[in-house]
């Protein structure tokens, strides 16, 4: 039986900036553009999903075009909206185009079909 939690889920298809080695690109995006992230206020959960470094130079997922996945957790949509008009939600906006070309974005909402955690 499935069962919606009313939980929203923000994910994030990257494509990392122009010219950028993969190496620094996930340096940046952990150290630097994640401290950002952390800092914003009204998610329940963040992950960054880092794919093998391509061996040629270019996009971890070829012709995807995605080098990572972003992923964040809120109770509610308007939880979402309150996190990225902060302070901290703008500079982590910001320091977007310091890493990324490229984002898209995909918001669902969430349908639990099996938990096992519990």
């Amino acid at each position: 039986m499935s069962k919606s939690v009313g939980r929203v889920r923000t994910m994030f298809l990257i494509t990392r900036k122009e010219g950028m080695s993969y190496a620094d690109f996930e340096k940046y995006w952990l150290e630097i553009h994640g401290a950002f992230a952390q800092k914003v206020p009204h998610y329940l959960w963040y992950a960054q999903r880092h794919f093998p470094a391509p061996a040629d130079g270019g996009c971890a997922t070829g012709e995807f075009g995605i080098d990572g996945i972003a992923e964040f957790i809120y109770e509610s949509a308007a939880e979402r909206d309150k996190a990225w008009t902060t302070p901290e939600g703008r500079a982590a906006y910001d320091d977007v185009k310091n890493v990324f070309s490229r984002v898209q974005e995909f918001t669902f909402e969430e349908t639990v079909l099996m938990d096992r955690r519990s």
